[in-house]
């Protein structure tokens, strides 16, 4: 068998696939591990910190979750914001972190995250998927990227076009394709339950 590498299509789909599939690396671990030596904060600095977090975000939204690590010498925390959702029911909330090394509280620019769970039919199985997007994504695009995603993993006739970088073939970007697909995060819950 010839192994192909991916296109940005190609690569897209399997970073969408992965995500769908619920393999992908939780947002907040995106902020990193930080070793704590204590996971409370005083009064006075949590209300600073909030404060901070509340600085950056848009005025009609609400803190809902502030995980902080704090060392002697410095603080961080991880910052999500309450889920609201979208007329199309598409949950939205912000992400980010703070940190401090004395005084005071600076914060990333908080990143807007979208999710959606739905039903989508691939291959005549009908399949429970769950959609993480970010803003520059309508709710449209995302699905229609994800259904693509999906035909292109479960479709090992799909061809997919040859990717050289700089010239030369990265062999480490292998078509990922002909397997089946990971039994998702609900029929798992599901067999337990039985």
């Amino acid at each position: 068998m010839t192994t192909r590498t991916l296109t940005s299509l190609g690569i897209g789909a399997a970073l969408i696939l992965a995500v769908l599939l619920g393999v992908g690396v939780p947002g907040s671990a995106s902020a990193g591990a930080y070793k704590c030596e204590d996971r409370f904060l005083d009064d006075i600095d949590e209300m600073q910190l909030r404060a901070a977090a509340l600085r950056v975000l848009p005025k009609s939204t609400h803190l809902d979750a502030v995980v902080p690590c704090r060392n002697p010498d410095s603080a961080h925390a991880r910052i999500s914001t309450k889920r609201v959702a979208s007329i199309e029911g598409v949950q939205q909330w912000y992400e980010f972190t703070c940190s401090r090394e004395s005084q005071p509280w600076r914060c990333d620019p908080p990143e807007f995250k979208q999710a959606i769970t739905y039903s989508l039919k691939v291959g005549g199985v009908s399949r429970v998927v769950a959609l993480s997007f970010g803003k520059e994504f309508s709710l449209s695009r995302a699905q229609s990227l994800s259904q693509k995603a999906l035909e292109i993993y479960t479709d090992p006739t799909v061809r997919l076009p040859e990717c050289e970088i700089g010239g030369v073939k990265r062999p480490d970007l292998v078509d990922l394709r002909n397997g089946e697909l990971p039994a998702s995060r609900y029929s798992r819950r599901r067999e337990r339950k039985s």
